[in-house]
């Protein structure tokens, strides 16, 4: 697979002071940090913490209330002001949803919601479209029959990998993953996190990789931030942050995956 993608190169995400409040739930307070190109930055925290919110804020697909979200020194609000500026920042910035039951069409099979994007975004024909589509199916590990299937049909498992493949198949240079394995089984897992990693190491691209488990994050990130209702608690080296963390609430995180480790 990172043949075909060899040479991507990695956009420099900075995410400056940036909050975000629904109603009076604040979501995102003053969060700071920056996501480097060929970078692979694993998101940790429990539910609520803001890792989804962030996620959708660096996509566009939300604006921040404060701060700003800054790629390749140009701010995302002013990239995504034309149509041209929006398909050029989606081909580039690619989200791997956990809610895959919305995420696809129901109408539509995983042909037609796999080989438009590669004809929309990357200007593929038809053909080469489809047979992109098969490459990146086998990748993730599912049979190309599915791809005449339609959402209802497949397991959320087989779903949340249909996700990624759609993702991979315009081959990002950001991939951004929300809970990507959640819905998978251990060997599914382990698949799927060796080709997010690998698909990062080979081509450059930037990867950030949100998750509540730390096994997984950890193995796929070099960098790793902590976050805690809605703040950026820490951030550093992920063998360094889980050795010694400096934050109690990222100890607690730890101590607990040890705990589990070891039973």
């Amino acid at each position: 697979m990172a043949n075909d993608s060899a040479g991507i190169q990695g956009a420099q995400i900075v995410v400056d002071g940036v909050g975000k409040r629904y109603g009076r739930h604040t979501a995102l307070e003053s969060v700071t940090t920056t996501f480097d190109p060929g970078q692979r930055v694993g998101i940790v925290g429990e539910s609520g913490s803001g890792k989804s919110t962030l996620a959708r804020l660096v996509m566009g697909l939300e604006r921040p209330t404060s701060g700003a979200i800054v790629v390749d020194g140009l701010e995302l609000g002013q990239r995504l002001a034309t149509p041209s500026g929006r398909r050029d920042y989606w081909r580039r910035v690619q989200l791997v949803q956990q809610d895959t039951a919305s995420s696809f069409n129901p109408r539509f099979t995983f042909a037609r919601a796999l080989s438009v994007p590669a004809q929309r975004l990357l200007g593929l024909d038809l053909r080469a479209a489809e047979t992109e589509a098969a490459r990146v199916v086998d990748a993730v590990g599912l049979p190309d029959r599915l791809l005449e299937a339609r959402p209802a049909q497949l397991s959320g498992g087989q779903r949340q990998r249909m996700a990624l493949a759609r993702a991979l198949v315009v081959r990002p240079s950001v991939l951004v993953c929300d809970e990507a394995v959640s819905a998978l089984d251990v060997s599914a897992q382990g698949r799927v996190l060796n080709l997010v990693k690998t698909y990062a190491v080979e081509t450059g691209a930037t990867l950030v990789f949100i998750s509540h488990g730390l096994p997984a994050t950890a193995f796929v990130s070099e960098e790793m931030v902590v976050m805690y209702r809605g703040r950026l608690v820490e951030r550093g080296d992920t063998d360094t942050l889980m050795a010694a963390p400096t934050d109690d609430y990222t100890a607690g995180l730890v101590a607990s995956y040890r705990e589990l480790a070891a039973t």
